[in-house]
């Protein structure tokens, strides 16, 4: 390992210390020096220092090596993988495809005007926190009333964990009922059981979260919608949502109804129906409309990983998990570079525009117009250090 930099950030993102700074992380795990030594020569006696690391297992493993490395700095060569991923990877490819530098700065596209990494989940938080607030302050029963009472009840409550599992699915075209039953069963493990009715609470939140993860991602809900309307446009006219990507891909979004067909048998005196299932020729218009967004991401988020693979050295050692890559601590400036340049490579083009352009020229049919689009320099992506973090 020439640099340690990034090495020990990795062992503090283990830990758990991965919200602020590098150089703030690269301290911790250089402060506690004694204690991972301590780990590493008895992880079973001194479990307590390890086990409630946000990935404990991990933090073990990075103790025990990195112990190993304090004894010969110059010459140990480590096998430990370093892991980065991408900071909430759906909502940077959507924010991207709409140049929402808001979105952008969120998400960690381009840097923000801190050195530490944005938290959109955090964001989202702040956001709802404002609306309660506004309800609260208003006057206007029952929104009043509601909003005051959420405030108050959300007072050392993992409000981190109601927004950041919302906004994850967002991507995913999350349905109202799907959201209405995330946040309902997040209140169900905050609240103790009453009897009191707080059904009219409880709906009220779920309608102010709805609000505060649009505004949070505004630029992403638009371009969200805006991937629909194409997919219902299509499907309308019997035509599935086809795409080429920057790298050549060819993306189809595929879906038909099935047909239903039952088989009656007779066997030793007994009769028997078997139901099966064959693909149609009509689209399944709910279905296309359903996935559109989370099947172009995912296609692009391919398409990122594929441009990082192509322009890694064959000799370097690497594994993909989704968008985490894990690689040598020796090699963290390869891919620190090339992971940027990858993401410059892919959006340097108006990807939404070629999008309607390629529909419409393949199909004949006029997509909706686009939504308004913001302006970003796409080369500072090469300049944001938590892009992947």
């Amino acid at each position: 390992i020439e640099n340690n930099f990034f090495y020990f950030v990795h062992g503090a993102n283990c830990l758990g210390a991965d919200k602020v700074s590098y150089q703030e992380r690269y301290n911790i795990i250089k402060n506690k020096r004694v204690e991972i030594q301590a780990i590493a020569e008895d992880p079973i006696h001194n479990i307590d220092l390890w086990a409630n690391a946000d990935s404990p297992f991990s933090y073990l493993a990075f103790c025990i090596d990195v112990a190993e490395y304090w004894k010969d700095p110059e010459n140990y060569e480590s096998g430990l993988r370093i892991c980065c991923d991408a900071s909430s990877s759906g909502m940077q490819i959507l924010s991207l495809l709409l140049r929402d530098e808001q979105g952008c700065k969120r998400t960690n596209v381009i840097a923000n005007d801190t050195d530490v990494p944005c938290d959109i989940y955090l964001e989202g938080i702040s956001v709802l926190g404002g609306i309660l607030t506004k309800d609260a302050q208003s006057g206007l029963k029952p929104v009043s009333e509601y909003g005051t009472y959420w405030l108050n009840h959300f007072q050392g409550k993992p409000v981190r964990s109601l927004i950041k599992r919302i906004l994850m699915t967002t991507v995913y075209a999350l349905s109202d009922y799907g959201l209405r039953k995330y946040v309902m069963e997040w209140i169900s493990a905050n609240r103790k059981p009453s009897d009191v009715d707080y059904f009219k609470y409880d709906l009220y939140l779920c309608k102010r979260v709805k609000e505060a993860v649009r505004e949070t991602v505004h630029g992403a809900s638009l371009c969200m919608d805006y991937i629909q309307a194409m997919t219902k446009t299509l499907a309308d006219n019997g035509v599935h949502l086809e795409l080429t990507l920057p790298n050549g891909f060819h993306f189809v979004n595929y879906y038909v109804k099935q047909k239903n067909k039952r088989i009656k048998t007779r066997t030793q005196g007994n009769l028997y129906y078997i139901n099966f299932s064959t693909p149609g020729t009509e689209i399944n218009r709910k279905r296309a409309i359903n996935a559109s967004v989370a099947n172009v991401t995912h296609a692009l988020d391919a398409s990122i990983l594929y441009d990082i693979v192509g322009s890694i050295p064959s000799s370097i050692p690497f594994s993909l998990l989704h968008d985490s890559i894990y690689y040598r601590g020796g090699d963290v400036d390869i891919f620190y570079e090339q992971i940027r340049k990858s993401y410059v490579n892919i959006f340097s083009k108006d990807l939404l525009k070629d999008f309607k352009e390629q529909v419409e020229k393949r199909t004949g049919i006029e997509m909706p117009k686009l939504p308004s689009q913001g302006v970003i320099n796409i080369e500072e992506i090469e300049d944001s250090a938590y892009l992947w973090n």
